[in-house]
């Protein structure tokens, strides 16, 4: 008997909570993504505010590297009504403001752009890709639009190898499968499958 998805989250959650962050190596993790996507158009690229309080992994140093090098990075608006994430282009913390969910959003203005790549925060992750979100389908429902109108972005997870299942996770027919998924440790490519 398979689990149902709100079970496996919450314990994903529970397991995440145990991972002893001074083990982790985030910058191993922003080395893997830019070797992952070398290659891969990247005009602009979709990351997201970590949860502190979920422990979600951070991915502040990819941010920091992609303003480094002049590239665009969006973060997501979260619309409640649609589950339709736009993606509004980061330039600092002052734009930042409080969002739904406990998450810090950028303020939503004219500056918003249509990523290349987009990096989903997850619960876990499958080795076919399938990954484990926390229930509201805002990335499957944004995915579902861009396709739609003719985008296909690269989905990239981004997360802690201990995240890893070695089960198949539950899938239905609106979820996404993930491209790559970045770990500190290892890429997986799922492309390549």
């Amino acid at each position: 008997m398979t689990a149902s998805k709100d079970t496996l989250r919450t314990e994903a959650r529970k397991h995440r909570k145990r991972i002893n962050l001074n083990d982790i190596d985030i910058y191993s993790a922003r080395d893997n993504f830019f070797k992952a996507v070398e290659g891969v158009k990247s005009d602009v690229v979709a990351a997201y505010w970590p949860l502190e309080a979920e422990k979600e992994f951070d991915v502040h140093p990819i941010i920091d590297a992609l303003k480094e090098q002049d590239k665009a990075c969006a973060l997501p608006f979260t619309h409640l009504d649609t589950r339709v994430l736009d993606f509004v282009l980061f330039e600092d913390l002052e734009q930042m403001v409080p969002g739904p969910f406990g998450l810090y959003q950028p303020k939503l203005d004219n500056n918003t752009a249509i990523p290349d790549i987009i990096i989903m925060p997850l619960l876990a992750f499958d080795q076919k890709g399938r990954r484990l979100g926390y229930g509201g389908g805002y990335y499957d429902a944004t995915l579902e639009y861009l396709e739609k109108s003719g985008h296909k972005p690269l989905k990239v997870g981004i997360g802690y190898a201990e995240q890893a299942c070695l089960f198949k996770l539950p899938e239905e027919a609106h979820d996404h499968k993930l491209d790559i998924m970045i770990t500190p440790k290892n890429i997986y490519d799922f492309r390549l499958k």
